[in-house]
């Protein structure tokens, strides 16, 4: 499997950097909404915790039998629907903004970057190499933004680059549990175990948060990068 060989322009070539600004605000807003979807199902499962005393325990129901939904738990399901809706939006503008800022990566330092196009997408999807292709890609991104006659490889990755991908990691285990739950399993979970759900939504809300932190300091870093030439290759003249 070859990592390197991505396509990059010719040293010194006067491409001008797309605007990455714009897909920055895009990601962190989607990632905002995120966070703001999850919180209110906690508050939804902080309500249904409530209500326990009233809950028939699965051990003790008939084989095949649910209890119906209360009104309660029918909004948290709504609301569960929603942070779906939103974590596909937010997935869909990170993958756009960091497709952004890889391509101007391979103009501020080409032949830097370790990791064909292809793992931009696919990264996030292939067992075993999911575990920590997206973080190369986007460490890759913020060394390429290495000035004052230092090497992209020597840059140093910032701490809140490693404490997101942690995090995602734990979110992203926490949350594939989920997904094979149906509607009933879900209550189930709120009502007997609600220290461990409780406790997986705060790393998906601080994992989001630091999503976005990652995207708003790696584009505000290759502003900075782009200043002096302004829309060009560092130390171009503007125009170019």
């Amino acid at each position: 499997m070859t990592l390197t060989g991505s396509r990059t322009p010719p040293p010194g070539s006067a491409r001008a950097l797309p605007a990455l600004r714009p897909h920055a605000w895009t990601a962190a807003g989607a990632l905002g909404l995120l966070v703001l979807a999850r919180l209110a199902m906690v508050v939804w499962q902080f309500r249904l915790h409530d209500e326990t005393a009233a809950y028939i325990p699965k051990s003790e129901r008939e084989e095949g039998y649910h209890p119906p939904l209360t009104s309660l738990e029918q909004t948290y399901h709504w609301l569960d629907d929603a942070y779906t809706v939103t974590l596909l939006l937010s997935v869909l503008a990170f993958l756009l903004w960091l497709r952004r800022a890889r391509d101007n990566a391979d103009v501020l330092a080409p032949g830097a970057q370790r990791y064909r196009r292809m793992w931009l997408l696919l990264g996030w999807f292939v067992p075993v190499v999911a575990l920590w292709f997206p973080r190369g890609i986007v460490v890759d991104v913020w060394r390429a933004g290495a000035r004052g006659g230092l090497a992209p490889e020597e840059r140093r990755t910032p701490w809140y680059v490693n404490v997101w991908w942690l995090l995602w990691l734990w979110s992203t285990v926490a949350s594939g549990t989920g997904l094979a739950q149906d509607d009933t399993e879900a209550v189930d979970q709120v009502h007997t175990a609600f220290g461990s759900a409780l406790l997986n939504d705060v790393v998906i809300i601080v994992a989001a948060g630091f999503a976005a932190l990652v995207v708003l300091a790696l584009s505000r870093d290759q502003d900075e990068v782009t200043a002096p030439g302004r829309r060009g290759v560092p130390g171009g003249t503007e125009g170019d």
